[in-house]
């Protein structure tokens, strides 16, 4: 398109210098060509009477305008001069050259003696005055913060002049280019602007898939300064009386009803000052964010967070943006920490969440450290049973400016000390040996050694490891750093099953007389499901007289897929259409081994991407594949923690003939803490331990039940996870911590139930449930009663007999 003259206000975005037009009028394409008018000021709602110009960039044109909402190529009085708007109006306009007219024009204008915020914002998510401009809208500055260089201004009506409509927001933004000078806090402001909706921070899609906020742009406008230390207004409390907690959106956004909907109740407050009481986090800090809940929420996890569910993300989240936000990224908080109100912020928008901005000096001040420990597994090292490991390692390669000696050595201890040593160790996100560099390859020779060094290093096993290197920048992750899967063994538990090649990048593996055709093999490599992800790798191990093949996977991302709180919704899971073209390929390539030989070991494991109750798992597992993780008890059951979600990434599966002889701990050392205080990667570890020749079961000499009051645990099919009394937690089984706890119904008659006690005196009733094993985990003195259905009783390292009293 060519342009006759572009005219505007220089501005720097990011490292670009824009002109940025004032109105359609500094934008002049070809004179020649026939164009509508222009009207000064513009459409909007003003105090006063208005004097309007109209404009056109075609040369030697006329125009005609009507002010009753007729015509104008009719009954249009030619315009002389400036219009005289003193009552609501429509204007419509048309130029004329020659017999030819532009298209027609219209201009509202709404007269009236005072605009204020809540008339702007409306009952909605996009204002009724969006786009118009408006005049003598007073405001108290109430809270700045800054974004990509620029300073924005939150303004909020005075108490006396808000309405007593609870969906109106009575807050706003404003925008005046870099900055706007002469105002502080505590201002009381009149302000003249456009109306806009824009998300102002976030990634590079938000004005796609953000909520947008309301701001004026004052820089064809201008900002009064009526009254400075203004006292601010009063903050809306957010408690349980008014913060929704079964819907984000329940209609699509068809209806605005904050006291339903949680994404309609934020934008309620857009620009609000908003105050809660006491809080606990539910995820580490991280970017400069916290996300909470309300003191009295029922915690889900072992550390205090709560779970995503397949119908519930948690609309009771409360999230924060701590000012200043650089310094509040070394803020070391972790899941369960939590925060005596009360605490006052503004409700903002970024990064596709509603988020109250809030001063990092009083969430300091506010701030009591929970006690979320990092764990150690319950699965001891046994002479005859496999141990494997799944670990996303996080960006891990040999370049240390991109990976820490720090962070080589936590992840090193952590297979030691929390992992105790397992005999194969799935990883996933290895980068080449020169991480994001532009190196001359894609192998990773030196970032395996480098992690085999360090466990040396730590009083750990030598490990070999189980590599094929990706064609370069065909993988996806970072570019240039060639992201992959790949395995760590101990030669001395188990070893490669010999007599098969290893296979390369784009070589397909097989399954042939009970062997792989390519050992390690990419599993259908050039398939189109792969694309920009990573190639799912196989690889077969011996251990004393079994087989088992062992699968590494790191499907593709979420990437893609729109927030809870975005403006897409329902949510659109773009990602998961390639996860579930993924999940059919891995489960053919399964049921193709299960099919030439029913009896095959198969394991695969790694970051999924995927939740476990998402369709590509259940693709992906079909049935012939158990997902262990779906054994382990609710509280236990996640592996990492995203904007304040415990969920479940990292999956370990077995082929169903070896469920019932497996046991799964997913280990939290990671995904509820911060870099400060530990964590070495953003996802925790998982561990599995295979029993190929279990045990017969053993029946236990039968007891009484003695009579007790207690709290009820009503078990149905499988579910454990509701909490007993305050403080009473469950892991791999049972946690118990000083509450008399009863559990009835026959649930557990496949479970393994992991007693224990926090502190001395938990006693924990089966009342004659039947129990497949209880296995005595701890120090604490504590009793079993009904334990008359028990079939099995072990005990933990570090646990004795006198640590349980048996009740007869």
């Amino acid at each position: 398109m060519n342009y006759s003259s572009i005219t505007g206000i220089v501005q720097q975005f990011d490292d670009a210098y824009q002109i940025i037009p004032r109105d359609p009028a500094d934008t002049v394409i070809d004179t020649s060509v026939l164009r509508p008018a222009v009207a000064k000021p513009g459409a909007g709602t003003f105090v006063g009477p208005q004097d309007v110009t109209l404009s056109t960039t075609t040369a030697d044109a006329e125009i005609f305008y009507t002010l009753d909402g007729s015509d104008p190529k009719e009954n249009g009085t030619r315009y002389e001069g400036s219009i005289r708007i003193e009552n609501s109006t429509t204007l419509k306009t048309v130029v004329k050259t020659g017999d030819t007219f532009s298209a027609v024009s219209t201009f509202s204008y709404k007269i009236t003696d005072k605009i204020r915020i809540h008339d702007i914002q409306g009952a909605n998510h996009t204002a009724p005055m969006n786009g118009q401009t408006v005049e003598g809208v007073e405001g108290i500055v109430t809270s700045t913060f800054v974004s990509s260089g620029t300073t924005y201004y939150f303004i909020q009506t005075p108490d006396a002049e808000a309405d007593d409509d609870a969906r109106t927001s009575e807050g706003i933004v404003l925008y005046g280019g870099r900055s706007i000078a002469g105002i502080q806090v505590g201002d009381l402001v009149k302000v003249n602007g456009k109306v806009s909706e824009y998300a102002i921070e976030g990634y590079s899609d938000r004005q796609q898939t953000d909520m947008k906020m309301t701001q004026i742009d004052t820089r064809n406008g201008k900002v009064e300064v009526v009254a400075s230390g203004v006292t601010l207004p009063t903050p809306i409390t957010i408690d349980a009386s008014n913060l929704p907690t079964e819907f984000i959106d329940s209609d699509n956004l068809a209806v605005f009803n904050p006291e339903k909907d949680a994404i309609d109740f934020w934008e309620s407050l857009e620009g609000m000052r908003v105050q809660t009481n006491n809080l606990k986090s539910v995820g580490p800090q991280e970017y400069g964010d916290l996300v909470t809940v309300l003191e009295d929420t029922p915690t889900e996890t072992y550390n205090g967070g709560v779970l995503l569910k397949k119908n519930d993300a948690n609309p009771e989240r409360i999230q924060f943006r701590l000012e200043p936000n650089a310094e509040a990224r070394d803020f070391d908080v972790a899941t369960g920490d939590r925060f005596n109100g009360p605490i006052v912020g503004v409700v903002g928008y970024s990064f596709g969440n509603y988020k109250i901005q809030a001063s990092l000096e009083d969430m300091k001040a506010a701030f009591v450290k929970g006690d979320a420990q990092r764990e150690k597994t319950f699965i001891e090292a046994e002479e005859d049973q496999l141990t494997i490991a799944s670990y996303n390692l996080e960006n891990f390669s040999n370049n240390i400016k991109e990976t820490s000696d720090e962070k080589a050595l936590k992840l090193a201890k952590a297979f030691v000390n929390e992992l105790n040593s397992p005999d194969i160790i799935g990883v996933t996100e290895v980068q080449d040996n020169d991480g994001q560099d532009k190196g001359a390859g894609s192998a990773a020779d030196q970032s395996y050694q480098r992690l085999i060094d360090n466990i040396v290093a730590v009083g750990g096993k030598t490990y070999k490891y189980v590599n094929i290197d990706p064609e370069n920048n065909q993988d996806g992750g970072a570019p240039d750093a060639n992201i992959r899967v790949g395995f760590l063994y101990d030669p001395a538990r188990v070893s490669l099953t010999d007599g098969m090649p290893a296979g390369d990048a784009t070589t397909a593996v097989g399954y042939v007389d009970g062997k792989l055709t390519h050992n390690p093999g990419r599993i259908d490599p050039t398939n189109e499901a792969f694309n920009r992800s990573r190639k799912p790798l196989a690889a077969q191990f011996d251990f004393q007289g079994e087989n088992v093949i062992v699968i590494a996977n790191h499907w593709n991302s979420k990437g893609g897929d729109t927030g809870f709180f975005g403006s897409q919704q329902p949510v659109v899971l773009g990602s998961e259409v390639q996860r579930k073209k993924i999940a059919q390929v891995v489960h053919n390539f399964v049921a193709d081994v299960k099919t030439k030989n029913p009896e095959a070991n198969v394991v695969a494991l790694g970051d999924f991407n995927d939740f476990e109750f998402s369709d590509a798992l259940q693709i992906f597992k079909g049935d012939l594949m158990t997902n262990m993780v779906e054994k382990v008890p609710a509280v236990d059951r996640y592996s990492y923690v995203y904007q304040g979600n415990s969920q479940v990434l990292d999956h370990i599966l077995v082929s169903n003939r070896l469920a019932a002889s497996t046991k799964i701990d997913m280990i939290h050392v990671n995904a509820d803490f911060t870099e400060m205080s530990g964590r070495a990667s953003d996802h925790d570890p998982v561990l599995a331990q295979i029993d190929f020749t279990p045990e017969p079961e053993v029946e236990l000499t039968r007891y009484t039940v003695e009579n007790h009051p207690a709290a009820r645990l009503v078990l149905q099919e499988d579910f454990i996870g509701v909490t007993i009394g305050k403080g009473t937690n469950f892991k791999n089984g049972i946690f118990v911590r000083g509450a008399y706890t009863e559990l009835t119904g026959d649930a557990l008659k496949n479970v393994v139930v992991q007693v224990k006690p926090k502190e001395a005196g938990a006693i924990i009733d089966f009342k004659g449930a039947t129990v497949k094993e209880v296995i005595v985990d701890g120090k604490n003195l504590a009793e079993i009663r009904g334990a008359k259905n028990v079939q099995r009783i072990t005990y933990a390292k570090g646990a004795s007999p006198s640590s349980i009293i048996i009740k007869k």
